[in-house]
């Protein structure tokens, strides 16, 4: 069942509860109200009677009519104490409905929390690669201009003009150069290594890492214990002149 359902149901076992709790309160008013009338009329005929009548303990009828008076009065006693239940049964309920909306709002705060969680580990992720792709494509115009050998980090004094100006969003301070040498003597390009993520980061409920490749791809690996030595270790630079 969807939540939107059980919101639902729950909605109406709610208002079908208190439906319920109104139409019972309603009958017990219009019964007190009987009761009250017939006592009424009650106390009436006990006035109406003479002094001597009313004085009498002897007489029947004035007997049975107080006997029937505090019957009645008995049964308005009960009826109290039953409307008392009723008001607090309309208390719990309301507190009842206080607790779902709370709950409800509880969850669907958590639901935006997690929802916020797993944008902004998207968007980290998508920068990492894109920091990954873009790095690596510098190092091979780099290496075109300066006898096919790359530097040795992002900050060497002769690469400043080929990284951070592209206007890409990137974070090169979060990455780091792996490959020293000259890319033309890399034997697999594809698989191998040349800049990599520093430090992973968490996303679905797995470590990540970004990675560039010397033929200027750019993938995100996995691992759900953090440790990346055997994946690195899988895509070290094969030199040719080995």
């Amino acid at each position: 069942m969807t939540t939107s359902r059980i919101k639902l149901v729950l909605g109406v076992v709610v208002i079908a509860g208190a439906a319920v709790l109104i139409f019972v309160q309603y009958q017990i008013q219009q019964k007190l109200r009987a009761e009250n009338d017939s006592l009424r009329q009650q106390m009436a005929r006990l006035q109406s009677h003479s002094p001597d009548t009313a004085a009498g303990n002897s007489n029947p009828a004035a007997n049975e009519d107080m006997n029937e008076l505090l019957r009645l009065r008995g049964e308005v006693s009960a009826l109290r104490s039953q409307t008392n239940q009723i008001a607090r049964l309309q208390q719990q309920n309301q507190q009842l409905q206080t607790s779902l909306t709370n709950a409800t709002q509880a969850r669907q705060q958590s639901a935006a929390q997690a929802d916020d969680q797993r944008a902004q580990e998207r968007a980290f992720g998508l920068l990492q690669i894109n920091t990954a792709k873009v790095s690596v494509l510098d190092l091979m115009m780099y290496a075109q201009d300066h006898n096919d050998t790359i530097p040795t980090n992002f900050d060497f004094p002769q690469a400043s003009n080929y990284f951070g100006n592209e206007g890409y969003n990137t974070n090169l301070s979060a990455f780091e150069i792996t490959y020293r040498g000259a890319l033309s003597n890399i034997a697999n390009p594809a698989s191998a290594i040349v800049v990599r993520s520093a430090q992973p980061w968490m996303s679905n409920g797995k470590w990540a890492k970004a990675y560039g490749f010397a033929d200027g791809h750019a993938e995100v690996h996995s691992d759900p214990t953090g440790n990346f030595d055997e994946f690195e270790q899988q895509h070290v630079a094969v030199l040719k002149n080995q």
